[in-house]
């Protein structure tokens, strides 16, 4: 393979996970119109924590180190929390 196949390569594979991440995203506006309904607490501290130590097992399996997941997953909980804030103070498209 050459390194120019081998950048397209992995620039596909960024646009998926940008496209994974966007559809991630849209989610955590579902959860806020839920967890509006429900009268529940926006931040689930229990929820987070549970998830990271899921995925960090997951990734041990194929090789991925726990502080590069903690630190990308953060990022996405993150950025799902201020969504979900934004929904909660009306800046969202139904």
């Amino acid at each position: 393979m050459t390194l120019e196949e081998i950048r397209s390569n992995i620039n596909e594979i960024d646009t998926k996970i940008i496209d994974l991440l966007k559809e991630r995203m849209d989610y955590a506006g579902e959860v806020a119109r839920i967890k509006l309904q429900k009268g529940s607490r926006l931040i689930d501290e229990k929820r987070e924590k549970e998830m990271v130590e899921r995925l960090i097992s997951i990734g041990k399996k194929k090789g991925i180190s726990d502080g590069f997941l903690k630190k990308i997953f953060f990022e996405i909980i993150d950025e799902s929390v201020r969504i979900q804030k934004n929904y909660t103070l009306g800046k969202h498209r139904d």
